[in-house]
Formats: structure tokens, sequence, C-alpha cells
């Protein structure tokens, strides 16, 4: 009985030693992997390469979402191949439906941003007409609704001197400059490029056509370097404005098919009338106005929500300018199904069925630039007498031309001459276009931005010289005005004007009584962000100045011993500043009130309020939340003031 047990007990420990050797995992002389601690590095060496994984601040397993994968060594089959060099492994984003957001809310966020992230931010499709968020999203500002850097689409070069034009200011420019440009419109696009130098254009005072014209898309303006390379217009005209550089697309596209249900500021989506089959007329990509149908019955039905809670103000003609409320969309898509048209971006305004329209697709001018240029004028202003005389806004109409000029076409051209007789650049009919790195000296006004327009960025521009009228006029929707810093007063900053709305105008510093200039025929919904060194009065056009949801964010009034109460609506007529109830979060420096505002936080505070940038934070929120990577965006933490690139795995 004894042999029998030993019998058995060595049957099942010979057993024991054969199973373990059929299923041992074959290791491989080759590979060798270490695994550290959760917060250091994990080495797999394979054959072929080395990759270092780098694991997340807790203990978990490296995966691929949703399942687990298993590494195995050469000679079996390997479900991830290693590239042949060496690569950095970051975690993928989180794929959990909880809501995440790349920006930390503490004590120091406003309450109207923490407000705008836990309600608006996830919003996708509103219908009410009142009691809506008072932040909708303006990161869609700027070229290519700033998701994408400025790109130069064609980069062959078209030197202007090869044309004729003449680098040393002798003859004039203006015929080798446009040659320059024909040639590269008919190549489909290119640089037109100006060596270092001086360009003389401008040689007739009084005609009005002796103007360049880019007809074509992809045609860029590049000097060799801004301060060496200089548009010098010597003349002023007197025949009206006239630009001399003209970014001119296709005509305006008649009003369409009408809006059937109502939408609220801030949403996304339009619903149509189909009776004619003109939902499938869109598409993902093409520009369309959207615009109030101009009658007095449509206008009272918009007033009645628009200025439900708006005191009367006498001085102010409401209707004034009205007819102007439209603005330019982008399609991001299209159902058929339920003849619905997703803008990209917000509502700049809420929208009533069946008083409004969509028009038919824009033929837009796009990615059009000018950069690296100086546009110098000579500013050789004459009194009624002809004899030389400094700047004076509106001379024509001063008391001085009324006591001694009877002739009402010398004092138009008296106005014309002070106002607007060197002025560089207009876009019109013209989308996704740039502006950069360029120097405003001594001109009457430098840019044009017309209603027909969308998602332009002028920025880095430098305002020197003499005083004069203005720098960028910006009608239109969804531009972005950024870093401009003026060295020189002028009538007039940057100015908001004719139904300009999603325009955002940010890191601007102005000089000592300078204006943010907000010219009346009803801009509306625009993000004035991070502008010090001005005043909010002394603006210009008709009243009111700026309609609704005017919002300020971090504007540091200038600092000069006086005391400021802005006193925004009921008793301003338009030169002090006639605002429609604005939004004020963040107004610091000797601001002792503010009178007739919808909204207001953080006044007269003496630093900077968080976020600094309301547009670069809802810009970073959004770029996240749609995995959008755009390598150039460098995100600052609003805590800790770090900096770090923005990639569509960065959370803060």
């Amino acid at each position: 009985m004894i042999q029998l047990y030993i019998l058995i007990g060595f049957t099942v420990i010979l057993s024991i030693i054969i199973i373990k050797n059929i299923i041992k995992i074959p290791t491989n002389p080759s590979s060798t992997q270490q695994i550290t601690t959760p917060s250091s590095t994990q080495l797999i060496t394979n054959p072929s390469t080395t990759q270092l994984i780098t694991n997340p601040p807790t203990t978990q397993l490296i995966t691929n979402p949703p399942t687990t994968q298993l590494i195995t060594n050469p000679p079996t089959t390997q479900l991830i191949t290693n590239p042949p060099t060496t690569q950095l492994i970051t975690n993928p984003p989180s794929t959990s439906t909880q809501k995440i957001i790349p920006i930390e809310l503490t004590s120091t966020n406003t309450k109207i941003f923490e407000k705008f992230v836990n309600e608006t931010y996830f919003n996708k499709k509103d219908s009410r007409l009142d009691n809506v968020p008072l932040l909708v999203d303006f990161s869609y500002a700027g070229y290519k609704n700033s998701e994408e850097d400025i790109k130069i689409i064609n980069t062959t070069r078209f030197n202007v001197l090869d044309y004729g034009a003449d680098k040393t200011g002798t003859e004039y420019s203006t015929t080798g400059i446009q040659l320059a440009i024909n040639a590269a419109a008919t190549n489909g696009g290119g640089i037109v490029y100006f060596p270092n130098g001086t360009y003389k254009i401008s040689s007739n005072r009084d005609n009005h056509d002796d103007k360049i014209y880019i007809r074509s898309s992809n045609i860029v303006l590049q000097g060799e370097n801004k301060e060496k390379t200089i548009i010098y217009m010597d003349v002023g005209k007197i025949t009206g404005k006239s630009w001399l550089f003209n970014f001119l697309g296709y005509s305006s596209a008649d009003l369409y098919a009408d809006v059937t249900q109502d939408a609220a500021r801030g949403s996304s989506y339009l619903t149509i009338d189909n009776t004619n089959n003109y939902i499938t007329k869109y598409k993902k990509g093409d520009t369309i106005k959207l615009s109030i149908i101009n009658t007095p019955e449509n206008l009272q039905a918009y007033f009645d929500i628009y200025f439900k809670n708006v005191p009367l103000n006498p001085n102010i003609n409401l209707e004034k300018g009205y007819s102007s409320l439209y603005s330019m969309y982008e399609v991001d898509s299209v159902d058929i199904a339920t003849n619905t048209i997703k803008i990209k971006g917000a509502l700049h305004t809420f929208v009533l069925a069946n008083r409004f329209k969509v028009s038919r697709p824009y033929k837009h001018l796009e990615n059009c630039g000018i950069e690296n240029l100086t546009f110098k004028g000579a500013t050789k202003y004459l009194n009624w007498k002809g004899e030389p005389m400094a700047y004076y806004h509106f001379y024509g109409s001063s008391q001085e031309v009324k006591n001694n000029v009877a002739d009402i076409n010398i004092k138009t051209q008296l106005d014309m001459l002070h106002n607007a007789g060197w002025m560089a650049v207009q876009f019109n009919f013209t989308k996704n276009c740039w502006v950069r790195n360029c120097i405003h000296d001594s001109l009457s006004q430098f840019l044009t931005i017309e209603a027909d327009t969308r998602n332009h960025t002028m920025e880095n521009i430098l305002v020197i010289g003499t005083k004069t009228h203005a720098c960028i006029t910006t009608k239109g929707t969804n531009h972005l005005i950024n870093n401009v810093i003026f060295k020189v007063i002028l009538s007039h900053g940057p100015s908001l004007f004719g139904g300009a709305n999603g325009i955002v105008i940010k890191n601007v510093e102005l000089v000592q009584n300078q204006c943010q200039d907000n010219h009346g025929w009803n801009p509306f919904s625009n993000l004035i962000d991070n502008v010090k060194y001005g005043v909010m009065k002394n603006y210009g056009g008709a009243e009111p100045n700026h309609g609704r949801w005017y919002t300020v964010w971090n504007f540091l009034n200038q600092v000069d011993g006086t005391t400021y109460n802005y006193d925004f609506w009921l008793n301003n007529g338009f030169a002090s500043g006639s605002i429609c109830l604005p939004i004020i979060i963040g107004m610091g420096a000797n601001v002792k009130s503010v009178i007739d505002v919808e909204y207001v936080e953080k006044l007269n505070d003496t630093g900077k309020i968080y976020p600094v940038s309301l547009f670069d934070a809802q810009l970073k929120l959004r770029l996240f939340k749609n995995n959008i990577n755009r390598p150039s965006i460098y995100i600052t933490n609003p805590v800790t003031s770090t900096t770090q690139i923005m990639t569509t795995t960065t959370r803060i």
C-alpha cells in the first residue's frame, strides 16, 4: 500500500513539472523589460527599436482604448509594430462622458465666465429669444475661425521690380505693382514681393479711379522688411473715399430663403423654408448672409425684444442704421431632412421666424494678405486758402470754413482731404484674409474691412507719425484685431462700424485720451478684450454708437488723475458715447461708476481679472473640446501663469 502512495506522489510531481514546461512564457534574450514605479517611465526594448512610454501620475494599465493590447516579443507576431525611431507616447484623450474643461475654475475666475463654461459652452441648439446667457463664444473670430495658422497658399514670387516698379521713390510705381498683381492672378495666386525701398503711388488727387485692384484669391503683398519697405502716398485724394489697394471679390448674393424657426443668440442652427428645395443649394464651407427683412413691421417686432429693458433716450433715433442688421457666416453642415443649416460659430443676435432671410452662397475672394510693409502718407493738409495747416477733423464743416467758403463742393473737398485723403487698403466681399506686421504712418486711414466680409485677422500693427483720422475701421462678422500699438493719437481708435458683429479687438495699447471707437450704424455683439490706456467716450459716427451686447473685458482706463463716471445710455448723445446696455467685466483705473449697463463685475479692480483674455480662454475651450490642434497656440494657465503649447490632449 505504501508503494502505491509513493507511486502516486511521484506521478503528481512529474505531471506538475511537465505542465509548467508546457505553459512557460518564452523569453527573448535580446528584449528586456524594466517596469518602474507609476510616476516614472517604462522602458520596453525590442530588437529593432526602443520605445519610451510615459505613465500618468497614477498606476494604470497601458492600453489601447477600448481594448487591452498584448505586446509580445519577436519571433511571435506583435500587435504593435514599433517604428525604427524613439517616440514619446502620451495618453489618448479621455473617452469619459463627463465634461472635462481644460481650464481651472477657481475663485479668481469671474462669475460670468464660470456661467459661460457651465451653461453655454455645451449648448448646441436654442430657440429662446430672451433670458439667454450674456456671453456668446467669440472665439470664432479671425482667419479660418482661429482654428488654423495663417498660411500662404501659393508661394510663387512675383517681384514688383521685374514689372517696372521703382524702389527709389523717384518714379510712380502704381502701374508696375498692378502688373505684378495681374501676373500672380494669372498664375492662380502668389506672393507679390516688394524688396526694401520706397514705392511712390497716388499720383492724381482728382482721380478717384487711380487705384490698385486685387481681384483673385491667394495673392499676398509682402515686403522684405516692414521698417524698410515703404508704400508712399504723396498726393491726397479730394474725390471721396479712395483706397489705393482694393481687395475686391464678387458682388453680394441676394436674400433667398426665409428662416422659419426662432433662434437664440449664441446658438448655431437656422431652419429655413424649403418650398423651392432651397436647402440643397448649400454645402459645408459656403458663406451666407443672415439678414432681417427690412420692413417697419419686422423692425418693430425685433425692437420689441432688442430694446425690451432699455430706457428710452430721446437723443437717440433707434431705427437709424438698423437696416444693416445682418451677419456673414460659414456653413458648417446641412441637414436636408430637417431643412437646417448649422453655422460655424455662434449667432450674434436672436433671429425671428419669418422676419429673417439667408442669402445664396457668396463667391468671396479668400486667402489674400498684406504683410511686412509700411504704408506712409504725405499728409499735406491745406486750409480754405490753399495754405498748409495741421490736420483738422472735418475741417470743411468747421466754423472757419463756414464763415469764408460758400461753395459746398470746396467744403466737401476740404473734408475729404483731411478725413480721407490718404487711405491705404480696403477689403470687400472677402473671407479668411489678413494684414500683419505692418506700420501705419501718417495715413488718413490705414485699413477698412467692409460689411460683406468674414473672418479676417489684423495683427501686429504699429501706428506712428502725425495725428490723423483713423487706423482700422471694421464692419462684417468675426474679424480679429490683435496687438495694435498706438504711438500717436488719432481721431478714432480701432473702430466698430456699420453692423459689425462678432469682432474681437484685443491686446490694444492706446494713448492718452484715445478712444476705442464705436462709430454707429448698429454694431452689435462685439468684444473689447484686454485693451489699455484709452477712454470710453468721444466717439464718432451716428447714435447709438453701439447696439446691444458690447462686451468689455479687462479694459484699463487711462490714468491721468481724473475720476471717470461713465453714463453709457440714458443721458448721452452720440458724441459722448451711447452704448446700449454694455456688459462690463474688469474696468480698472479711476472708474468710479458706470450707469445703464446690463452687467458689471470687477469694476475699478486694480489688477487683471481672470481669465485675462476672454477670447483666448474661449478659444482654448473650443479647440480642446473639438480635438483641434493648432501648433502655434500657446496656452497660459490663468492660475499659475505657466505657458505650454496647445495640443489635442492639453488639460490645464
